[in-house]
């Protein structure tokens, strides 16, 4: 697909978005089973069901329940955020323009894209958020560990160490969502 053709396909993906009303998070995301809390974060199903369904911070599309690797994948994610937001790192316009793109082709495309958030009853820009902190967390990785993992377990190691962490779901849970699927 093109530049032009990706950009105008994300383009529509936000109007389409954007016309689902402003649909809240369901009830059943808002009510969601806490999973986790690092320094008084909480970490949802639903946030590791979203992370999952756009393949956000190293997870895969998957309907299993979710499992403590996942939970630490996000914990991770988490901290990783807060320092990049801490040293004011982010990513540019583009960067988060780019990375909705290919979370919307993981997806299957536009089309299954607005039918799962739909389905989901998600609203768009909570969705996007998890966009822009995984563009954050890699802009991280990059600029400070140059890409080097055995230096950022060192740091993750440390951070875990230092953070206030709390595993609150015994066992598995299961997926809050639906992967999307062609019909």
């Amino acid at each position: 697909m093109t530049d032009r053709l990706w950009l105008a396909a994300v383009v529509a993906l936000v109007m389409a978005l954007a016309s689902v009303g402003g649909a809240v998070r369901s009830a059943r995301a808002a009510a969601d089973t806490v999973l986790a809390e690092v320094d008084g974060t909480m970490i949802t199903a639903a946030d590791v069901g979203v992370a999952r369904a756009l393949g956000l911070f190293g997870l895969r599309p998957s309907t299993d329940p979710i499992r403590r690797a996942d939970i630490d994948r996000l914990l991770d994610a988490r901290l990783i955020e807060q320092e990049a937001i801490r040293l004011n790192i982010e990513g540019s316009d583009e960067d988060v323009e780019a990375a909705w793109a290919s979370a919307v082709e993981r997806m299957g495309g536009v089309e299954l894209a607005i039918a799962w958030l739909t389905q989901a009853e998600l609203e768009p820009d909570w969705v996007r958020a998890f966009v822009e902190a995984d563009v954050r967390r890699q802009r991280l990785i990059v600029l400070t560990f140059q890409r080097d993992e055995q230096a950022l377990l060192r740091w993750l190691a440390a951070a875990r160490g230092r953070a206030a962490i709390r595993y609150l779901a015994a066992g598995e849970v299961p997926s809050p969502f639906p992967m999307p699927s062609k019909p």
